[in-house]
């Protein structure tokens, strides 16, 4: 192994035990170097050790391959990107009839409906409930800003273009990127599965744990949907992945997606705003553009319950880099993909995970103080368990049945059961996800998405609150 293999290694294995990963793999490319480098387990109970065709979930980072998908309808000439959303998909319904008549797919992919990212329309669906059901709910979503004004992060959005894929292509999204973007590339053992999704060999298990000690989620409870997230691909398959994006791919004769779509596709559609540690500038299709040191970046991040991975290019300086880890650990993936991307572009060396690591707690700070504003902890509980006990329902997400569990209550949502789970009484009519449900969305998540409200009054009115999901209303 060369001496710059040997160093990026280091810097991995010294990252992997700073944040106690169980598995990481990289894929590299810089100039004409290719590497994939890997450390830890798919399994830390059982086995085996990481390998470069291990398969890792891809999370959000999958919507770049759902934006190449539509790119390649493009080239077919079949759909365009600024053609009506409602074109295709006749039940999507925003909060006004001109909103909703006016937006396209450009929208979608690149992030520009205004929605605030609530519940059902952003954490993922209930297997059992309808996609269209879930597209005529928008428009019960609060507003943050007009349509093409503001950046605003949208699950819902890019789960939407694959449905458009699917009855645009007369098959199924999962078929038709397997048939015209993974096997032309080469992503011979790539695939798109939803939840509830059965590990197979050679797939890395994500990971939960309490206390530092990773251990292996029982369950996939992902809550995503095809096209915003679902994707399993290896670090071997990001390889060729990246090299198509950097066009050092021309031995692999003619392109499933041409370069004119690559270019469509790495164009900001929605700027954003940098700050600090944050270089990105803008959102793409599927990537977000931004500047390292004076070098011009595309880049997305993914994470979920059990899973995170980072990818990055830089097109100036031909660099690549892919990380994938099957736990949910974003400091660890953002400092050890930029720690890799300086080396490669010949950056100044940086401690990033220290840099990364002081951000999110700072974030994490400012957060907690936003959100004790309504959900503060401390102090005796307020509220009669028994009298929380009922069904609240919310136009945007469902029902939750809340039920006596003990000393706390346990929580059933319809649409979202991802976040099924119990929670204990904080103060007030504050409760926190229980510390022993460790595999659950609620106790995996940032402190924001872990408190939620339930605050009963007489004769059986009340509501349940989170800043995640939203307000639910009391029905019975």
């Amino acid at each position: 192994m060369s001496s710059i293999a040997d160093e990026l290694n280091a810097t991995i294995e010294r990252r992997a035990l700073d944040a106690r990963l169980p598995g990481v793999a990289a894929a590299l490319v810089g100039g004409h170097q290719r590497m994939i480098l890997t450390y830890g387990s798919e399994n830390v109970s059982t086995g085996p050790d990481i390998g470069e065709n291990t398969l890792f979930s891809l999370a959000s980072c999958s919507k770049a391959f759902t934006a190449a998908a539509f790119g390649i309808l493009v080239q077919d000439g079949r759909v365009n990107f600024d053609d009506p959303v409602v074109n295709y998909l006749p039940e999507f319904t925003l909060d006004t009839h001109a909103y909703t008549s006016a937006a396209t797919i450009r929208d979608l992919l690149g992030m520009r409906l205004g929605l605030q990212p609530l519940g059902a329309c952003h954490w993922g669906r209930s297997r059992t409930t309808p996609h269209g059901d879930v597209l005529r709910k928008l428009r019960y979503l609060p507003r943050v800003a007009p349509p093409r004004t503001q950046f605003v992060y949208s699950n819902l959005s890019y789960s939407a273009v694959a449905e458009i894929i699917t009855r645009v292509s007369g098959m199924p999204f999962t078929e038709f990127i397997r048939q015209r973007l993974f096997e032309p590339i080469g992503l011979e053992r790539c695939f798109v599965e939803e939840m509830p999704f059965s590990f197979k060999e050679g797939v890395a298990a994500p990971h939960g744990g309490t206390n530092g000690e990773p251990r292996p989620i029982p369950e996939n409870r992902c809550g995503g949907r095809e096209g915003e997230s679902c994707q399993y691909v290896s670090a071997a398959e990001m390889l060729i992945w990246m090299e198509r994006h950097l066009r050092l791919d021309a031995r692999r004769g003619v392109p499933a997606i041409e370069n004119g779509t690559l270019e469509s596709l790495h164009q900001v559609q929605m700027q954003t705003s940098p700050s600090g540690s944050n270089p990105i500038e803008g959102y793409c299709m599927g990537w977000m553009r931004g500047n390292i040191d004076g070098l011009q970046i595309l880049a997305h991040e993914g994470g979920e319950l059990g899973a995170s991975t980072f990818a990055m290019i830089c097109p100036e300086r031909s660099v690549g880099v892919s990380v994938l880890i099957n736990c949910r650990a974003s400091v660890a993936v953002r400092a050890i993909a930029y720690e890799l991307f300086d080396r490669l572009a010949d950056l100044p060396k940086k401690d990033r995970y220290t840099e990364f690591l002081d951000l999110n707690q700072a974030q994490q700070a400012a957060a907690a103080d936003a959100l004790n504003k309504d959900f503060a902890i401390g102090g005796a509980p307020s509220v009669d368990l028994d009298a929380c006990c009922g069904e609240y329902h919310s136009r945007h997400s469902g029902a939750v049945t809340i039920s006596r569990d003990g000393d706390g209550l346990f929580l059933e949502f319809s649409d979202v059961d991802i976040f099924n789970g119990r929670v204990e009484p904080k103060g007030g009519d504050v409760f926190c996800a229980s510390q022993t449900d460790e595999y659950g969305v609620l106790g995996e998540s940032s402190p924001s998405d872990a408190r939620v409200r339930v605050h009963a009054e007489p004769e059986g009115q009340g509501f349940f609150d989170s800043p995640a999901l939203g307000r639910f209303d009391r029905v019975s």
